[in-house]
C-alpha cells in the first residue's frame, strides 16, 4: 500500500493507530510491562490529578479566610433584636443572605436619644468611685512632682535668694579687685605686666598641678629656692628667679588672693545651681495637670495659676544667667507668688478624696 503523509489514508489502514510522543506517553503497568497510554486515558488521569491539587489549594484558601473571619462579633444586644439577627447573618456557618453595607449602617446609626443615653452612661462611668480614686491619685502624683520643683525654684529664685546671689557677686568682684591691687603693688617691678591677674593665676595653678603630679603631694607653694628647678622651664633657678617665685608664693597664699578665690568659688557655685534649675514650660505643666483640671472649675483655674508661675520662673532664671555672663545685675523679671503651699494643700485634698472613693 502506498500512502503519503498529509493525504487521506487508504481505507485498509483506517483501523491502525500509531502512538507517538504527540498523542501518547510511555507507562509501566502492574506487571512491569512497558506500553503506551492513549491520550484519552491520559487526559482523564491528568484531570483527576488536577482536581486533587485544586482541592488542596481551595482548602488552604478556605482555612485562611476562616481564620480571618473568626473575629468575635459584638454581644450584649437584646435577644431576638434586629442587631442580633443581623449579626447572626454574619456568622461563617450562616445559610442566610449576607447583610448589605446599607443595612449595617442603618442599624449602627445613633438617634438623638441614643446619644443622650450614651452621654449619661459616660458620665456615670466617669463618676465610678474606683475610676475616680485612680484619677485623683494620678493628679496627686503630678502635683507632688511640681511641688518639689517649685520648692527648689523658690529657694533659688526668691527675692531673698537673689539678694544673697547679688552679695556673692559683689563680694567676688570686690575681692578680685583687691587682689588685683595687691598684685599691682607687689609686682610693679616685674619684667612683665599682668602678674597676679586671672591668666597669670591659671599659669600658676597649672604649675602647681604639674608639681603635684611629679611629687604626689599637693603643694601650696612652688619651689622657690636658688637652684630649685622651675616648674615651667625646668631650668635651675637663679637667685633672682627664686626671689620672684617666693613673691609669687607669698601673693597666692596671701589674705587678699585667698579671699578672692573663696568669693569666686562661692559665686560660681551659686550660679551653677541657678543654671541647673529644671523649670517646666507652661505647656508641660498644663499637660501634666490635665486630669487635675478636669476635676472641677476651681482646679482648672489653679492649673493656669501654676502654669504662669513656671513661665515667670523660667524668665527670671534666664535673665539671671544672661546677667551673669554680662556682669550686669540690674532688675530681673519678678517671680510669681509661690504656689508650693497650694500644691501641697491640693495634693493632700486629693488623697483624702481618693480614700473616700475607696470606701464608696
Amino acid at each position: 500500500i502506498t500512502w503519503k503523509d498529509g493525504t487521506l489514508p487508504p481505507a485498509s489502514i483506517a483501523r491502525i493507530s500509531v502512538f507517538d510522543s504527540a498523542n501518547a506517553r510511555l507507562y509501566v503497568d502492574k506487571q512491569n510491562r512497558i506500553g503506551f497510554l492513549p491520550a484519552a486515558i491520559a487526559l482523564l488521569e491528568s484531570h483527576g490529578r488536577h482536581r486533587t491539587e485544586l482541592e488542596a489549594d481551595f482548602r488552604e484558601e478556605i482555612k485562611a479566610i476562616e481564620k480571618n473571619l473568626k473575629t468575635p462579633l459584638p454581644s450584649g444586644y437584646t435577644a431576638a433584636g434586629a442587631v442580633v439577627k443581623l449579626l447572626a447573618r454574619l456568622e461563617i456557618k450562616s445559610k442566610d443572605v449576607m447583610p448589605s453595607a446599607a443595612e449595617i449602617k442603618n442599624l449602627a446609626a445613633l438617634s438623638e436619644q441614643d446619644m443622650a443615653d450614651l452621654a449619661g452612661l459616660e458620665q456615670a462611668l466617669a463618676s465610678d468611685p474606683s475610676t475616680m480614686a485612680t484619677k485623683r491619685r494620678r493628679a496627686k502624683a503630678a502635683l507632688e512632682k511640681l511641688l518639689t520643683a517649685s520648692e527648689q525654684i523658690d529657694a533659688a529664685l526668691s527675692a531673698a535668694a537673689l539678694e544673697i546671689y547679688r552679695n556673692l557677686y559683689a563680694t567676688a568682684d570686690s575681692t578680685a579687685q583687691a587682689a588685683q591691687l595687691a598684685a599691682s603693688g607687689a609686682f610693679a617691678t616685674m619684667p612683665l605686666s599682668g602678674v597676679g591677674l586671672s591668666p597669670w593665676r591659671y599659669m600658676f595653678d597649672h604649675a602647681r598641678a604639674y608639681l603635684a603630679s611629679v611629687t604626689g603631694i599637693d603643694h601650696q607653694h612652688l619651689p622657690d629656692q636658688e637652684g630649685d628647678r622651675c616648674m615651667l622651664c625646668q631650668e635651675p633657678m637663679t637667685a633672682d628667679a627664686a626671689g620672684r617665685i617666693q613673691s609669687f608664693n607669698d601673693f597666692v597664699t596671701g589674705a587678699a588672693n585667698k579671699a578672692a578665690q573663696v568669693a569666686s568659688i562661692a559665686h560660681e557655685e551659686a550660679l551653677r545651681q541657678i543654671k541647673g534649675l529644671t523649670i517646666a514650660t507652661g505647656e508641660a505643666v498644663e499637660a501634666a495637670l490635665g486630669e487635675f483640671g478636669d476635676l472641677s472649675a476651681a482646679r482648672k483655674a489653679m492649673v493656669a495659676l501654676i502654669s504662669a508661675y513656671y513661665v515667670e520662673a523660667g524668665k527670671r532664671r534666664d535673665a539671671i544667667v544672661v546677667a551673669a555672663a554680662l556682669s550686669e545685675y540690674a532688675a530681673f523679671p519678678q517671680l510669681a507668688a509661690p504656689v508650693a503651699s497650694k500644691l501641697r494643700t491640693e495634693a493632700e485634698a486629693l488623697e483624702a478624696e481618693a480614700l473616700t472613693d475607696d470606701k464608696a
